[in-house]
């Protein structure tokens, strides 16, 4: 009876390693997966396999150690089928640890699958930052780009209009002197013209004031004619003079 004291306590320990090592397996599995959520439940029934195991090795013993101390028909078929259950017990405790095996297998082909796709999904975050802050370098460099390049045309554009300008204004200035020179030379003309056009009518008037004083004298040369007996040529020696007169004076005033 101690022999089977013994081995009833091996038989109540061994169950009780399976679900230890099944719970560090899940701590390690990824919890949102499928294949992890399939990996628990292949553990629990594994779990649950593993105290029907012991129990099923436990009256293998318990039955052994009778017959042992009582072999008997009854002690023998106890055995027999205590052996049987335990025999089908291991089988399936088998069958669970493969499925186990395989479940463990797919948690960690999901969980590695699960940490590309989590990889995947912040390298993509970590480019579309990137890409962002590039656009926003592009922007503002090409600010600055395009204010250096309006001060440089601002500046090239200033220098080309100050020389057009200097350049229209000696064109202006050599316009506006050739206009003073013809507007000097028309009104000199005119001046000329308006004294010539006056000059004429003085001589006129000096002529007819010369006229009227030479009258008298002619009156009275008449007079003394009259009574010498010579009027008539007197009178028309006067008239010729002035008559050559006037119109040597008119043909020195037309040949200017």
């Amino acid at each position: 009876m101690a022999r089977i004291a013994k081995k009833t306590k091996v038989a109540k320990t061994a169950p009780k390693k399976a679900p230890k090592k099944s719970v560090r397996k899940k701590a390690k599995a990824a919890p949102s997966s499928k294949a992890q959520t399939a990996l628990k439940a292949i553990e629990k029934k594994a779990a649950a396999q593993a105290k029907k195991v012991a129990a099923a090795k436990l009256k293998l013993t318990q039955a052994q150690s009778r017959a042992a101390a009582k072999s008997t028909k009854a002690s023998k078929a106890a055995v027999k089928k205590a052996k049987t259950a335990a025999g089908s017990a291991n089988k399936a405790m088998t069958q669970l640890r493969a499925k186990v095996r395989a479940a463990k297998a797919d948690a960690r082909a999901a969980a590695a699958l699960n940490r590309v796709k989590v990889a995947e999904a912040n390298a993509k975050a970590k480019l579309e930052k990137a890409s962002k802050a590039m656009a926003r370098k592009a922007e503002s460099d090409l600010k600055s780009a395009l204010k250096k390049f309006e001060a440089r045309w601002k500046k090239k554009r200033a220098a080309a209009n100050a020389k057009k300008l200097k350049a229209s204004e000696r064109k202006t200035a050599a316009r506006l002197k050739v206009v003073q020179k013809k507007a000097t030379s028309k009104a000199k003309a005119a001046v000329a013209k308006a004294t010539k056009k006056t000059a004429p009518k003085k001589a006129a008037k000096a002529r007819k004031a010369k006229a009227i004083v030479a009258t008298p004298a002619v009156k009275v040369a008449k007079k003394g004619a009259g009574k010498r007996g010579r009027p008539a040529k007197a009178k028309t020696a006067a008239k010729k003079a002035v008559t050559k007169k006037s119109t040597a004076r008119r043909s020195a005033s037309k040949k200017k």
